[in-house]
């Protein structure tokens, strides 16, 4: 070949642009179908093995998790394969919920559960104050009591003060962090005895403790049988056996106190 002639060399091939773009776009595609059928082909797998579990929960939850496994709720019911699973679950104004539950390969499973409510914030009162409280025999104080955590449900609460009936009573505590006040109206164990001598101003004692009082007064004496005893100077003692109830008045009759003998040396 001559020196004018041009010398022709091989060059690499190098494809189109086009036509690298278009192989991609189909493997691509080939991944994402292959992709598609296999998670398919999971879900009919898992669909056709799962069970249908019933989560039935008093009071209604606000939030229920299931973990565990694959979980898929529908509804209140819950497509699971057989297994143990966590169930936690929660509710305004109740504890919350932590359970295991067991699925098994039967269909149709109901699992029920029932909330705790929370304490209730309590406080008790009493008319008069200053009674002492009790729960179950538990002495918590004397009233005013401040606010307590109390678990909800029914407590039997008891009052007790000098001078005033005891005081028993069914407390429902609403519990759910909900306050409440429990007060109790304390009855007096006592009557007024109204006590009048000749001559007047007799010192009165009942069951030989002194009343600081002299006649003629009312005086409040404890229920039950007492001795009233009236004493003067240069008298003779009068006693005298009572039988007192509670928040009935007594008027004794005036006692006549007798001169005391006098002394001959």
């Amino acid at each position: 070949m001559s020196a004018d002639d041009p010398i022709i060399r091989p060059v690499a091939y190098r494809p189109h642009d086009e036509a690298v773009q278009g192989r991609r776009r189909v493997g691509a595609l080939q991944v994402a179908l292959a992709t598609g059928a296999l998670v398919i082909a999971l879900a009919l797998g898992f669909l056709f093995t799962a069970n249908a579990v019933r989560l039935t929960f008093t009071p209604a939850a606000d939030r229920v998790l299931v973990s565990g496994g694959l979980a898929i709720p529908v509804g209140d019911v819950w497509l699971l394969r057989p297994g143990t699973y966590q169930v936690e679950a929660t509710a305004a104004g109740h504890l919350p919920l932590e359970v295991t539950v067991s699925v098994d390969s039967s269909s149709n499973q109901v699992h029920g559960f029932e909330f705790r409510r929370l304490p209730g914030r309590v406080s008790f009162e009493s008319l008069p104050t200053g009674a002492e409280v009790a729960i179950d025999g538990q002495i918590l104080g004397t009233t005013p009591l401040a606010t307590l955590a109390l678990p909800a449900g029914h407590l039997r609460v008891e009052f007790e003060m000098p001078r005033y009936q005891p005081l028993a009573m069914e407390v429902d505590v609403a519990g759910m962090d909900i306050a409440q006040t429990v007060t109790g109206e304390l009855v007096p164990d006592w009557a007024e005895v109204a006590l009048s001598s000749t001559p007047a101003g007799a010192e009165i004692l009942v069951d030989d403790e002194p009343t600081g009082l002299s006649t003629p007064a009312i005086v409040q004496i404890l229920a039950g049988e007492r001795e009233i005893q009236l004493r003067a100077p240069g008298h003779k003692s009068h006693r005298q056996r009572l039988l007192v109830t509670a928040r009935e008045a007594v008027e004794v009759p005036d006692v006549q106190l007798e001169r005391a003998d006098g002394l001959l040396r």
